[in-house]
């Protein structure tokens, strides 16, 4: 079965809608998390500087020792993850609640 052009655009705008939807429930979830929990914000806060974190250690480090360096941020960044997700079970919480849906 073949999709003319407009049935195309109406499919994407759908997904696109639903998808912007997902996105805002997941950031009220984040949200609520936030105001109940400050150990999960904390973490949470810690995560959201890994991209400029990485950023830096490319720019004033030799390849060699920026791999070093950003393999143990992957270390750090996923003992975080782990921690976060023993927060949110400890707090009754699935471990994809604040995911994208």
């Amino acid at each position: 079965m073949a999709y003319n052009k407009k049935d195309y655009a109406r499919i994407k705008k759908e997904y696109s809608e639903k998808y912007v939807r997902a996105r805002v429930e997941a950031d009220m979830r984040r949200e609520e998390l936030h105001a109940k929990y400050p150990d999960i914000k904390a973490i949470d806060g810690i995560l959201s500087r890994t991209g400029l974190e990485i950023m830096g250690i490319i720019s004033t480090q030799t390849p060699e020792s920026a791999a070093a360096k950003i393999a143990e941020l992957k270390n750090h960044n996923e003992k975080l993850l782990a921690d976060r997700a023993i927060a949110l079970k400890i707090h009754g919480y699935p471990t994809d609640y604040s995911d994208v849906h």
